[in-house]
């Protein structure tokens, strides 16, 4: 199984960092869908457990699965240290070989565009369709074209860990109009009193959808019932929106 060489020891560690907590709205949304859930809950794409770890917390069945070991390293310390045992996967999700079986499927925050390939987008959402219950639900976040217009787009930021270390983040996006994929370059930099002692570079690609062509997507995998909304509203989202959110059911 081909696993994925980014989100590596310094991007998890800066990620840690900088994004320590999901923000309220998203979490209460998620947690919300959760407890309706009669069945188990995944979360495949779940990183180091920005979502996981708090839906644990609120009593939710929930299992994590992710490509990186270095994010699952960290969730794996962070679990321990609350008293946390979740069951956790190193996986791929277009490969992904599970065969429990769960009555929910969460992937936030947009995770789902690093699946940029066309084959391996249409495996994972048969893989998910696969691990779900009939009547099971599947929800995700994916992001449109308008937000990700960012040709030359240079961005630097820095976080400081307990142990008083710097990490320097910079970053250099491009976007291909043809594809609809972002590609940013990241360069991370580790400083201990102001002395270089690590550096990592990696790149990572995001994919964006207009909703009509996701929309297709998940009926070509089986979901029925598909919304495309505002992200945590009732409202129909459209391509002006810079994200949508997808919710859509397995029938049997």
């Amino acid at each position: 199984m081909k696993f994925i060489d980014s989100y590596k020891k310094l991007c998890t560690e800066f990620y840690d960092l900088d994004k320590p907590f999901a923000q309220p709205e998203s979490f209460n949304f998620y947690l919300n869908e959760a407890q309706k859930s009669n069945h188990p809950v995944l979360e495949p794409m779940c990183g180091s457990g920005r979502f996981l770890i708090p839906l644990l917390e609120h009593g939710i069945n929930i299992d994590g699965m992710d490509a990186s070991s270095e994010m699952l390293e960290s969730l794996k310390k962070k679990c321990v240290s609350k008293n946390l045992d979740p069951v956790i996967y190193h996986q791929c999700l277009q490969n992904m070989t599970i065969k429990k079986k769960f009555g929910l499927v969460i992937i936030p925050s947009g995770s789902f565009g690093l699946i940029t390939d066309d084959k391996d987008v249409m495996d994972s959402l048969k893989s998910i369709y696969s691990v779900l219950y009939p009547g099971g639900k599947l929800i995700l976040e994916i992001e449109t074209p308008c937000k990700s217009d960012l040709r030359g787009m240079i961005n630097r930021r820095e976080v400081v860990n307990s142990e008083n270390s710097k990490i320097e983040f910079f970053s250099r996006s491009e976007f291909d109009k043809k594809q609809n994929i972002l590609t940013t370059d990241y360069i991370y930099r580790k400083y201990k009193m102001d002395k270089l002692t690590e550096q990592e570079t990696e790149t990572i690609s995001i994919r964006n959808y207009k909703a009509d062509e996701f929309t297709a997507l998940l009926i070509k995998a089986g979901f029925k019932q598909i919304l495309s909304l505002i992200p945590y509203s009732d409202k129909a989202a459209t391509d002006e929106d810079e994200n949508i959110l997808f919710s859509c059911i397995k029938i049997k």
